[in-house]
């Protein structure tokens, strides 16, 4: 009964990401690109804490190499965002988003962080560089609650960084997101620091306390209480990830999830940018044989248990709705 109440009040929530496909896209329509995997923090909820790839950062040539192929295959957005890890740990950051932003084919460019470090100064360096959204990860906004769930002792540092950040006059330029992962689901609204946030012009503030088990690596009892894993979502049909998307891992390899694929050898794993042009599983079939173990009841095995699981609707030659 819980599910069934879970799964309904997803839905409502998510509609707009229920896609209705009609055809079946033969380049990827976004790019990932994992510039580093490496974090300066250990959140209670994410699979950092199990991953088993050597920590790198991306090499410049490579990021070049990659936005070459997406440029010349139309462009769109690129997100920047790690499977696990930020961003910002890479220190030429700045410099791959400029590369990627002076081409006109490249609209957008995003990325999420802990804010631990984006000082007022490496903002507006970004802000320069091109980078058009940002979305920021936390945890409820007091130290106690910030050290249990993301365990570094940086809560101080990532408000006078936000703060700064509000009276920059590059402010204006990014779009901003701020997630609060929460372990005080009924409580976190009333919090005298965000409500100072959201007067400093963050307004864009949304909560969760449901998270991901990383393919059963993380189970209720490992999450402090008011934090839950999500039940586990019936997989009706493709997941949205194989319609949208290809990220480059920052070693190279590729793959269809840039979501949940923690060390790039899964199923889902689609081979090595240095040995095939990007949209190769998109032409060649890989990407549509993904899809069909869907449609035919047979997920791959890193999919069956996800909880970061959202459905497309098909119409496609097939016939199928």
């Amino acid at each position: 009964m819980f599910s069934w109440i879970f799964e309904r009040a997803w839905m409502l929530k998510n509609h707009k990401r229920l896609w209705m496909v009609s055809s079946a896209p033969a380049r990827p329509p976004e790019l990932t690109i994992e510039v580093t995997n490496i974090c300066n923090a250990n959140c209670v909820f994410c699979g950092y804490q199990f991953q088993e790839r050597v920590k790198g950062v991306m090499p410049f040539e490579l990021l070049k190499m990659i936005v070459d192929q997406y440029v010349a295959l139309g462009g769109g957005m690129i997100e920047f965002t790690p499977v696990v890890g930020d961003a910002l740990v890479d220190k030429n950051l700045e410099q791959k988003i400029r590369y990627a932003r002076s081409h006109s084919q490249i609209h957008r460019a995003s990325f999420i962080t802990n804010a631990i470090l984006l000082t007022r100064e490496r903002f507006e360096a970004l802000a320069e560089a091109g980078a058009t959204h940002i979305g920021i990860s936390i945890s409820g906004i007091n130290r106690a609650e910030y050290e249990r769930v993301y365990r570094v002792a940086r809560f101080e540092t990532v408000i006078h960084n936000l703060t700064a950040i509000a009276a920059s006059p590059a402010f204006a330029k990014v779009k901003f997101t701020i997630g609060i992962r929460s372990d005080r689901p009924m409580k976190w609204r009333k919090d005298v620091v965000l409500q100072q946030l959201r007067s400093l012009g963050y307004t864009n503030v949304a909560n969760t306390s449901w998270f991901d088990s990383w393919s059963g690596r993380i189970r209720n009892e490992d999450l402090p209480g008011g934090m839950f894993v999500r039940p586990s979502r019936r997989k009706t049909s493709p997941c949205w990830q194989l319609y949208n998307s290809t990220t480059v891992l920052a070693d190279g390899r590729m793959t269809a999830c840039g979501c949940r694929d923690l060390n790039g050898d899964s199923e889902l794993a689609l081979g090595n940018i240095r040995e095939q042009m990007l949209d190769a599983p998109w032409k060649d079939g890989r990407m549509e044989a993904l899809r069909q173990r869907f449609r035919d009841g047979n997920p791959p095995d890193i999919c069956r248990d996800c909880q970061h699981y959202s459905p497309v609707r098909e119409n496609l030659a097939t016939g199928k709705n």
